[in-house]
């Protein structure tokens, strides 16, 4: 007699089955019997494709050449790579990098490895985690500068499966050079590199950065009733959001501050016009949703100069009626005159009796008056 379940039970739980009623063909009806049993539990996270306990066949492939090793992965729900282990040789030194890439290669991910033991399993986590699309094939890498990589040819002969994660058939993945995406393959090999992946939404671990802001960093003439913005990589919490306006003396400007969450812009407007040909220098820090906080940045600009007073030209030299020896001396001086008003002509003298006319430029008396 068997049983068959309508449904999947449920993982981790225990089950109790009992049969009863059954009667024989001497007509005795049976005593109920009773067992219980328990299903398994859910797999335990971080999920990898390789068991902790697992070695490869060969710690240690001989090849001394730089390569990056690969492996390709689709995890089975939404989740996110909190970083990639490897398993090394003692000859297999060096600084390590691993990464995280997408099917076309781009790189999602990186980070180096650091507190290395001397061979064994190797892992580095990434400051972001990256997060992952159920269905979606990823390739996990690290690269190593000396070769002496391990190898199991064969492993992934066939697609392979632990957990939340699964692997192609021909998963394993090299390419020599340095690091770089891994696309080739050989013999259905197993080159012990490891997704270390949680299920669920990446938590974001990332403070918010100043994408653009107005006025730019160092800008001049910026005119004396702007109201500086700032744009944000991601939004705030309206509530961590300082905004400051100084000038080069440390003077604060009395100003008030808005944040728009549907562009992400920080707005302050001071309760005046600035100074004219004065600069000022605007402070912004905030966090974001998750309680990251940035570190306060800055960025300077200059307000216009002064309008000149209108119609008068400030740095025109004026000549005058004088000798020479004085309009020599008031050619250098800087008297503000009309703007386009000509300066009045200057008439020669007219020379002494007896003097010679000055050369090269004859005297003329006035024209008599009409």
């Amino acid at each position: 007699m068997s049983f068959t379940p309508s449904a999947p039970l449920a993982s981790g739980a225990t089950f109790t089955a009992t049969a009863s009623g059954a009667i024989a063909v001497s007509g005795a009806v049976m005593s109920p019997y009773s067992r219980s049993f328990t299903t398994a539990g859910p797999t335990a996270c971080p999920c990898t494709l390789s068991d902790s306990s697992a070695t490869p066949a060969i710690v240690d492939s001989g090849d001394t050449s730089a390569v990056s090793l690969g492996v390709k992965f689709t995890p089975s729900v939404t989740s996110y790579a909190v970083g990639v282990r490897f398993y090394k040789s003692a000859a297999n030194t060096g600084t390590h990098t691993v990464s995280i890439w997408s099917s076309a290669g781009a790189r999602l991910g990186t980070a180096t490895v650091t507190g290395e033991s001397a061979s064994g399993w190797q892992t580095a986590k990434f400051g972001q985690p990256v997060q992952l699309t159920s269905g979606q094939q990823y390739t996990a890498s690290y690269s190593t500068p000396s070769g002496h990589y391990s190898v199991s040819g064969g492993f992934f002969a066939a697609p392979w499966s632990n957990g939340i994660l699964g692997a192609p058939a021909n998963a394993g993945t090299y390419r020599y050079g340095g690091d770089a995406f891994p696309t080739g393959t050989y013999n259905a090999a197993n080159y012990w590199v490891d997704p270390i992946v949680q299920p669920g939404s990446a938590p974001d671990t990332s403070a918010p950065v100043v994408q653009s802001r107005s006025p730019i960093a160092g800008a001049t003439s910026v005119a004396v009733g702007v109201a500086p913005t700032a744009v944000f990589s991601e939004d705030i919490t309206t509530s961590s959001l300082t905004m400051t306006l100084k000038t080069s003396a440390g003077a604060a400007v009395a100003a008030s501050t808005a944040y728009d969450s549907a562009s992400r812009t920080a707005t302050l407007r001071p309760n005046a016009d600035l100074a004219r040909g004065t600069t000022y220098t605007v402070t912004v820090a905030a966090s974001d949703l998750a309680g990251n906080a940035m570190a306060p940045v800055s960025s300077s600009f200059t307000t216009a100069q002064p309008s000149p007073q209108p119609g008068v030209c400030p740095t025109s030299p004026v000549p005058s009626p004088a000798s020479a020896s004085t309009r020599a001396r008031r050619t250098s001086a800087s008297t503000p005159v009309r703007c386009g008003a000509p300066p009045a002509p200057v008439l020669p003298r007219a020379p002494s009796p007896g003097s010679p006319a000055p050369v090269g430029r004859p005297w003329r008396s006035p024209a008599p008056s009409q």
